[in-house]
């Protein structure tokens, strides 16, 4: 028997490759735009889950933390796909839209 991602249930978790993101200074509702701006759409009504072309990507829960007396919100991201190249070229599309300069 083998056992099935919680991602998708098309693909078996030893085919999967899997990198976790942890985004800080972002909101949830930047994050589903950014997800849904290089390819992905929700497959979840809650809008946790999102699927692209052979990848899908969950939001963890979100929590704040407390610096300057501003919450900042922190938001954990799974991206998995059944192949590395892939897996590294939607992150890196992925970071392009998360850059932030300082100035």
């Amino acid at each position: 028997m083998r056992i099935k991602s919680l991602c998708s249930l098309q693909w078996p978790v030893a085919d999967l490759h899997s990198k976790t993101l942890e985004i800080r200074g972002i909101n949830e509702r930047e994050i589903i735009s950014y997800l849904t701006e290089i390819g992905a759409y929700p497959v979840a009504e809650d809008n946790t889950l999102f699927q692209g072309k052979n990848w899908t990507s969950r939001i963890g829960e979100v929590s704040f933390i407390r610096m300057f007396q501003s919450d900042i919100p922190q938001i954990s991201l799974i991206f998995e796909s059944t192949e590395e190249q892939t897996l590294n070229s939607v992150i890196e599309k992925f970071r392009r839209k998360t850059f932030r300069a300082g100035g």
